[in-house]
């Protein structure tokens, strides 16, 4: 019948289709389906195919994110765009590709608890989903390494939009850094009356001065247990996030002189590690 079909494809600038139709024995409507199918390209169904298409969008945005995105994130992210795939196959095309994430390294430790902190419940209890935004809040101090030394970053996340809503950046770790980033997000309407916030137990965290603050804020505070980093596990996920995203560049071994020459030159950087927050509207902003 392909045969046939191809004649009268050769021939119907000479001959009427309807006649040829007719002395080969064969369907007007086959012949213009077959017709139709010359013009559709072949969908890419092999496996090769595939990974070869989707390839260009991994490594993309693997680049996007400084060559510091592993599977599960580039995984999310297609799937934000539309694309959805398994992980197993993110992971093969990566595995294929040469790419890899960076696994954050452990340099020092931010949490230090004062021995003479009031005692504080834990208000939160590992409830890291609330189903009202501004109502639960978790915050963690960070560092980030630059020629100049360390600069700290202190940040406050929604817990129901894991949105990063206030954060602030300073030289030292002093109460200043983190009564900054939550009357940021207070200001800009992320927080709202009688809001949890939930931290470790650093002496920033349990000082006198944070607790005025956050009493004229109207925010109640609550800890986790010291030492016990899953008490707060969304905030320190958070925080190695950061300090991945602002490293030296891959395979720099520790000591290495950072890629950041200055103090001011990553704080103003810091906004995009922080990331977009929504206004009070639901709009963007920066």
């Amino acid at each position: 019948m392909t045969s046939k079909y191809k004649l009268i494809h050769a021939e119907e600038g000479h001959h009427e289709i309807t006649v040829m139709c007719r002395l080969l024995a064969v369907e007007r409507t086959g012949y213009h389906a077959w017709r139709a199918n010359l013009d559709t390209p072949p969908e890419t169904t092999s496996r090769v195919a595939r990974r070869s298409i989707l390839a260009e969008p991994i490594t993309a945005l693997w680049e996007r994110s400084r060559r510091v995105y592993g599977v599960r994130r580039i995984h999310a992210d297609l799937a934000a765009e539309g694309t959805h795939v398994s992980l197993w196959l993110v992971a093969k095309i990566m595995h294929d590709l040469g790419i890899e994430g960076i696994a954050p390294r452990s340099v020092i430790g931010t949490t230090i608890p004062a021995p003479d902190a009031d005692e504080r419940r834990d208000l939160l209890r590992r409830q890291f989903t609330p189903p009202v935004p501004t109502t639960h809040l978790v915050g963690d101090i960070t560092y980030l390494r630059t020629g100049e030394g360390w600069l700290y970053l202190a940040t406050v996340i929604d817990l129901t939009t894991r949105m990063v809503v206030g954060w602030q950046t300073a030289p030292h770790m002093r109460t200043a850094l983190i009564t900054d980033a939550l009357a940021m997000a207070h200001r800009d309407g992320f927080v709202a009356g009688g809001a949890v916030f939930h931290s470790d137990r650093g002496a920033q965290y349990t000082s006198a001065e944070f607790a005025t603050a956050a009493r004229r804020l109207d925010v109640r505070l609550s800890v986790g247990r010291t030492g016990v980093c899953w008490d707060n596990a969304v905030a320190s996920r958070s925080s190695r996030c950061s300090r991945t995203r602002c490293s030296t560049g891959r395979g720099s071994p520790p000591g290495h002189v950072p890629a950041w020459r200055s103090r001011t030159t990553l704080r103003c950087s810091t906004t995009g590690v922080a990331g977009t927050r929504p206004s009070a509207t639901g709009r963007p902003h920066n």
